[in-house]
């Protein structure tokens, strides 16, 4: 468990990873997975590809739970598997710029703001930094916004339960797909 920091966890780049019971709980910046080349720090860092999660939780984090994003290299193909995202302030996930990530059976409880899924929006990398293929199977989404913006290409809720949600379409132009 990692609790009490300013970031619980930061990976600037990381892949082929499998993280079982990852739990995270009581900072302000939950989990980042950033696809991220470190270009002004020591030019070490690396895409986020091919990530595994199986069980845990974030809760508690003040500003968001999990951030995931393209910042000049991809975020992709992140399969998280009954996943907690509880009584977080700000976007308990918040997805930006990824392509290809699964989550099944996670549920979202008490919080402001459950989902938020946007594009990157460094013009340089137009071509590469939008959200495409978001699926989620099962779980349930209990209180909070979830938030589409921008080019929203495949997201899919399928078999998942909605409770107390406002749903904020800031302008997306694909659809967003719900099968019961």
């Amino acid at each position: 468990t990692v609790q009490r920091f300013d970031l619980g966890i930061k990976l600037q780049g990381t892949s082929d990873g499998l993280w079982q019971d990852l739990r995270v709980s009581n900072c302000a910046r939950g989990i980042d997975l950033l696809g991220d080349s470190a270009a002004a720090g020591d030019g070490l860092g690396a895409e986020v590809a091919n990530i595994q999660i199986n069980g845990g939780s974030v809760s508690l984090c003040t500003q968001y739970g999990m951030l995931v994003k393209f910042v000049d290299l991809p975020a992709r193909e992140l399969t998280v598997n009954s996943f907690s995202f509880v009584s977080n302030v700000g976007p308990a996930l918040n997805l930006v710029g990824v392509r290809r990530a699964t989550f099944n059976g996670c549920n979202w409880t008490g919080n402001t703001a459950s989902l938020s899924i946007s594009d990157g929006i460094d013009a340089n990398y137009a071509d590469l930094n939008t959200t495409d293929t978001i699926t989620f199977n099962g779980g349930q989404f209990d209180g909070g916004t979830l938030t589409f913006n921008q080019t929203c290409a495949r997201i899919t809720f399928r078999g998942c339960e909605f409770k107390n949600c406002d749903f904020i379409l800031s302008v997306p132009t694909n659809e967003i797909i719900l099968i019961d």
